[in-house]
């Protein structure tokens, strides 16, 4: 077995590094946080009035969680509402 003599400075850097990447690995594998919009928020992402968006939580077409007066969105419930209207673009013909 070959043995390396590195410089207890140079040790210290790795086990530093080491530490770094051991603490990405353990943040990345955990499940993120849900992220929460306000109205507001909401309003600006979909372009809609707020009575819009009040019809839209009144008709069931974006789900919401109220606490008192207080409502919120996932960002998730947002995007996929969004990507429901997603149209992908088709060829077109060239001559």
């Amino acid at each position: 077995m070959d043995a390396v003599v590195i410089p207890k400075e140079v040790y210290q850097q790795l086990l530093t590094k080491l530490d770094a990447i051991n603490n990405f690995i353990i943040k990345a594998s955990k499940p993120s946080q849900e992220q929460w919009l306000n109205n507001k928020e909401v309003c600006i992402m979909l372009n809609v009035s707020s009575r819009t968006l009040q019809n839209y939580r009144d008709n069931g077409i974006l789900p919401f969680s109220q606490h008192g007066h207080k409502i919120q969105y996932k960002l998730s419930d947002v995007e996929a509402h969004l990507n429901k209207g997603y149209v992908k673009p088709f060829a077109t013909k060239t001559k």
